[in-house]
C-alpha cells in the first residue's frame, strides 16, 4: 500500500507539472512575437512560475495518500485455562475480544492448567517483551507451579503490567479453583501489605465506581466504573490503591484501609520498586454478556493508557525515534534522533539507559555523534557500522536525545525505489535480546522510524546556446557587405 500511494504521488506531481507548465506556456506563447522567441519559452519565468505551483499542489494533494510512518502497537499476553468446553469459554472469548479490538497486538494462550507452562521464555519470546499481561480464569483451577512463576515474572518485570480476572465463583467444591487463595499471596509478594485477603461476596450485577480520589485514577477516567457480578472484595486495601470500591462506598476514603472491589500497584510499589505494576479484581463478569456491554472498549483502553508513556503504572521512560528526512538519494545523509523521555514520579534523574539500535540495510552510520544530551555511559558509533549503542548511561530528569548522521551508501542505488525501510528499537532488557530499558524500567511500545530512498532524476540536457556574433565581427560582416554591394554597382555602371 506504501509503494501504491508513493506512485500515485509520483503521478501526481507528474501530471500537475507538465499540466500546468503547459498552461504556463500557453499563456506564454500568446505574448510571444515571433517563432524564435516561441521556440525559447521553456526558459520563460512565466512558465517556470506555473511549473512550480504544480509541484507544490501535487505535493499537497499528495500528502492525503501518503501514509504515515507505522505506530507501533502495544503488545498483549492473554494467559488462560483451556476452558474452550466448558462454561468460562465465552467468559475468555469476550476477554480476548476487548484487547484485541482495541488494537492492540494480542498473544493468547490457553495453558495456565498445564503444569510449568509459564517460564521466563514465554514473556520474552516473540512477539514479546509484552506491555500487559492478562490472566484470567473461571471454573477450572490455574496449575500452582504458574502461580509460582507468574510471582517471579512480577518481580522480575518480565511484562510492564499484570491484570488479574480471577472469578471468585469456584473458589471451593466441586471445582476447587482455589484463585482467589492462590491470587491473594501473589499481591500480598508484590505490595508488601501486611493483612490483603478475601473479602464479602456479593451477588448480582453490581455497578462498581472508580475511586476519584485515588492518586492512580487519572489514567481510568475513560473507565469511570466496572459493571460485575456474584464476586468478593479484596480487604485491606490501602485507600489510595483502591482503584475500584464498593457499591455503596464514597470517594474519597476516609479510613487508611477498605474493601475493593479492584486494586491497583504502580511498579514504583511493586516489589521495592522493580516489580511490574498489578490490577486485580476477584471477578470475570466484567466479560459476562450481560455485564459487558456496559464495559465494552473501556477496560482495554484504561490499562493500555496506564501502561503507556506517562501513564499510572509509573514506568520510568519511553524512546522514540525519528529521521530529519524522509526520503535520501543515493549517498545521501540525514541525522537519526533517538529520543528517550522521563516519566519517573517524582522526576528524577533514571540510571541504568541503554540503548541499542540496528540500522536496516542498506544504511550505515556516516560519522560521528551530532550531539548526545544522555549523561555518561559509554556510546559507540562507529562510521560505516550499521549499530549504536549507548551503555551504562544516566536519563536526566528532562529526558535526553541522542543524534547520529546516518547514510543511504552511493552503491545501493538498486534499492532506491521509492519503498522504505524501517528502523525499530524493541524495548527490553539485553539479556533478553531487548534494546532499550532503565534499571526503573521502561515502556515497551517499540521506537519505530521509516526512511525510503529515491533514485535521482536524469540529468537534463542542457539548453544549446544560440549563436552570437560580437559587435565587431557584425561591424566588419557590414563593411564585406556595403563594400561588395558598392563593387557590384560600380562594375554594372561600367558595362
Amino acid at each position: 500500500m506504501e509503494i501504491y500511494h508513493s506512485r500515485v504521488a509520483r503521478q501526481l506531481i507528474s501530471l500537475f507539472t507538465s499540466g500546468l507548465g503547459f498552461f504556463g506556456r500557453l499563456r506564454s506563447s500568446s505574448r510571444l512575437k515571433s517563432a524564435s522567441e516561441e521556440s525559447l519559452n521553456i526558459s520563460c519565468p512565466r512558465s517556470r512560475l506555473w511549473r512550480q505551483i504544480g509541484v507544490v499542489l501535487a505535493l499537497s494533494f499528495s500528502v492525503f495518500l501518503t501514509p504515515m510512518a507505522a505506530q507501533a502497537k502495544q503488545k498483549i499476553l492473554i494467559l488462560l485455562p483451556d476452558e474452550s468446553a466448558g462454561a468460562g469459554g465465552p467468559y475468555h472469548d469476550t476477554l480476548a475480544a476487548e484487547f484485541t479490538v482495541a488494537g492492540a497486538t494480542v498473544e493468547r494462550r490457553d495453558i495456565l492448567h498445564t503444569p510449568n507452562s509459564v517460564t521466563p521464555a514465554l514473556f520474552t519470546s516473540a512477539p514479546g517483551p509484552y506491555d500487559v499481561v492478562v490472566v484470567g480464569s473461571t471454573y477450572r483451577a490455574i496449575d500452582p507451579s504458574n502461580w509460582a512463576a507468574l510471582n517471579s515474572a512480577i518481580a522480575s518485570r518480565a511484562a510492564s503490567s499484570f491484570l488479574f480476572f480471577i472469578d471468585s465463583c469456584c473458589e471451593g467444591p466441586p471445582e476447587n479453583t482455589q484463585g482467589m487463595s492462590n491470587l491473594t499471596p501473589l499481591i500480598a509478594n508484590a505490595s508488601g501489605w501486611p493483612g490483603i485477603g478475601i473479602g464479602p461476596a456479593v451477588g448480582g450485577m453490581q455497578t462498581l465506581p472508580l475511586n476519584t480520589s485515588s492518586p492512580y485514577a487519572s489514567s481510568f477516567t475513560g473507565l469511570p466504573s466496572i459493571v460485575g457480578g456474584a464476586f468478593s472484595y479484596m480487604s485491606n486495601v490501602p485507600a489510595n490503591n483502591a482503584l475500584y470500591l464498593p457499591v455503596d462506598a464514597n470517594s474519597p476514603v476516609l479510613t487508611p484501609t477498605t474493601d475493593a472491589y479492584g486494586l491497583f500497584i504502580p511498579a514504583t510499589q511493586s516489589h521495592g520498586g522493580n516489580g511490574a505494576c498489578v490490577f486485580s479484581v476477584f471477578d470475570i463478569s466484567p466479560f459476562d454478556s450481560g455485564s459487558y456491554p456496559s464495559n465494552k472498549g473501556k477496560i482495554s483502553s484504561a490499562f493500555l493508557s496506564a501502561v503507556g508513556a506517562g501513564g499510572v503504572c509509573g514506568l520510568a521512560a519511553s524512546i522514540s525515534k525519528s529521521f530529519a528526512n524522509s526520503s535520501l538519494h543515493p549517498g545521501g545523509v540525514t541525522n537519526l534522533a533517538i529520543s528517550v523521555t522521563n516519566h519517573s514520579n517524582p522526576v528524577g534523574s533514571v540510571g541504568g539507559l541503554y540503548i541499542s539500535d540496528t540500522l536496516p540495510a542498506p544504511l550505515v552510520v556516516s560519522g560521528p555523534a551530532v550531539s548526545n544530551t544522555c549523561t555518561g555511559g559509554t556510546l559507540s558509533v562507529t562510521q560505516g557500522s550499521n549499530l549504536i549503542s549507548l551503555t551504562g548511561a544516566t536519563l536526566p530528569s528532562t529526558g535526553c536525545t541522542l543524534v547520529v548522521p546516518v547514510r543511504w551508501p552511493v552503491d545501493a542505488v538498486s534499492t532506491c525505489n521509492g519503498s522504505a525501510v524501517t528502523n525499530t528499537i524493541t524495548p527490553g532488557n539485553a539479556a533478553d535480546g531487548g534494546q532499550f530499558s532503565t534499571a526503573l524500567g521502561q515502556v515497551n511500545t517499540p521506537a519505530v522510524a521509516d526512511l525510503s530512498c529515491t533514485a535521482l532524476p536524469p540529468p537534463v540536457p542542457a539548453a544549446k546556446p544560440v549563436p552570437v556574433w560580437s559587435t565587431q565581427a557584425l561591424w566588419w560582416m557590414s563593411i564585406l557587405i556595403l563594400g561588395g554591394a558598392g563593387l557590384y554597382r560600380a562594375r554594372k555602371d561600367s558595362v
